[in-house]
């Protein structure tokens, strides 16, 4: 019977062998899948969340737009070293045969055949939709900045930041509208914590010419 480690790269190797066709490779540090792709990286990751009799796979979708990520680490003031693991846009995806969050045990060898094929399916019938719709910034615009008022953006700070990157770049007719909006969020979060942060982003983006 495999440990839980040698269960875990089993299932990594038969995905990856299986999405290089797509031109996904491997990408070990991520336990995902990445393409890159002119100004884009996509990415299929998986989370193992770590159980007493092994893991709990959670898949994982995003997109990062190189134009994006390089405006946002302008004033991020993340170290260097983290610069290239930050994505645009990210998203769970749900299993479609319950309409929930994908979440699938791996304990024993046993489940590594089932899962897979889980895997796959969420991949092909998912996540390449998700990378094709999401290489257009256009669709970045709207996924961060329709509707932005919506309560998930209330205690968050990459969509606001990300948010209001995307806005400039797309020369957004109600930017100084979002502007405002994600000033007032970024306020509330962590009494105030990131605003120095944000309002370096602010005053870079007021000097940006798309």
């Amino acid at each position: 019977m495999s440990n839980k480690t040698e269960l875990k790269l089993t299932l990594l190797d038969i995905l990856g062998r299986n999405f290089q066709s797509q031109g996904f490779k491997w990408m070990k540090s991520r336990d995902g899948f990445v393409k890159r792709e002119q100004i884009n990286l996509f990415v299929y990751q998986l989370n193992f969340l770590e159980k007493s009799k092994g893991y709990r796979v959670e898949p994982v979708v995003g997109v990062r737009n190189e134009l994006i990520e390089n405006i946002f680490h302008k004033t991020s003031g993340f170290e260097e070293k983290y610069h290239k693991g930050t994505i645009s846009v990210v998203e769970s995806i749900k299993d479609p045969s319950t309409n929930k969050k994908g979440r699938y045990d791996l304990y024993e060898d046993r489940d590594v055949d089932d899962v897979v094929e889980k895997l796959k399916t969420l991949f092909y019938e998912y996540a390449l939709a998700y990378f094709d719709k999401f290489s257009q910034i256009e669709n970045i615009d709207q996924a961060l900045n329709d509707n932005f008022d919506a309560a998930k953006h209330g205690f968050i700070v990459g969509p606001c930041s990300k948010g209001l990157i995307v806005a400039k770049l797309v020369e957004r007719k109600n930017y100084a509208e979002l502007e405002a909006f994600y000033t007032e969020r970024v306020q509330d979060i962590a009494n105030g914590f990131y605003l120095p942060e944000f309002e370096r982003l602010k005053a870079y983006l007021r000097e940006y010419k798309p």
